[in-house]
């Protein structure tokens, strides 16, 4: 588990014991839990509408926190209804109709980016990492859609920007377990030991932090620019903004 990349050990083990299975949870000794492992969607979709009652292990919500800081992702009960509160005005179907333009441009983006990767190799053989270019994809659309912001993932031939950067070395400190991060999460005194894989998120999350406080200040200055009378936000030139909006709500109290 710690020498291969997050979920090679489960998906030997579906193979081996079907969708669903338990297994003795880490530090078992200490904790004394069991974990359930499936894959079925019915499951799944029941446990995700249900997430009051199956909420993350504190573990679990740490290491993540980690990743992804305090957001709607990691919080849960009041403070998770209170951020979704906020977030739901952008992503109605109306709302989501008018993304469909970025989706598709992306998607038309990164067909042209596979075709010229291929083209490379006279054999017509070539290898593609195809999760890693749809994550690319993912975080073009997500920065476009939701903060009106470039981050040109999907050019492979120019440095990245300094924000897909930092998004790019937050990934990567999730991507392998290690026995440092995980006695991190499971014991709080270890994570007093500094490590450079920490020293590496802390700089990534200070410059997503700035970077995000910038957008933020952009986007309120055009909630207020662009409010209607009624107190709405107007659509700008790339359908709806999802960060203004959201903001937009908070501006005017909703």
């Amino acid at each position: 588990m710690f020498n291969d990349e997050n979920s090679v050990l489960h998906e030997e083990w579906v193979k081996q014991y079907g969708n669903t299975l338990t297994y003795k949870g880490l530090f078992y000794c200490y904790s004394r839990t069991n974990r359930l492992f499936t894959m079925d969607t019915r499951t799944i979709n029941y446990v995700l509408t249900h997430s009051s009652d199956y909420q993350k292990l504190p573990q679990t919500k740490y290491a993540l926190s980690q990743i992804l800081g305090e957001g709607v992702l990691i919080v849960e009960g009041a403070q998770h209804r209170q951020q979704r509160h906020i977030m739901n005005p952008a992503f109605g179907p109306a709302q989501i109709r008018t993304l469909t333009s970025i989706f598709h441009a992306k998607a038309a983006r990164l067909r042209d980016v596979w075709s010229s990767e291929i083209a490379k190799d006279p054999t017509g053989t070539t290898t593609l990492e195809v999760m890693s270019w749809l994550s690319r994809m993912t975080l073009d659309v997500i920065g476009l859609a939701g903060f009106n912001y470039e981050f040109d993932a999907l050019n492979a031939n120019e440095k990245p920007n300094e924000l897909n950067t930092a998004f790019a070395t937050v990934v990567a400190a999730g991507q392998r377990l290690t026995i440092l991060t995980t006695l991190q999460a499971w014991f709080p005194l270890f994570r007093l030991l500094p490590s450079d894989r920490v020293r590496r998120i802390q700089v990534a999350r200070r410059t997503m932090a700035r970077i995000g406080n910038e957008l933020l200040s952009d986007a309120k200055s055009a909630a207020r620019v662009n409010a209607t009378e009624k107190g709405e936000i107007e659509k700008n030139n790339f359908g709806w903004s999802g960060f203004a909006v959201a903001v937009g709500q908070g501006e005017h109290g909703d």
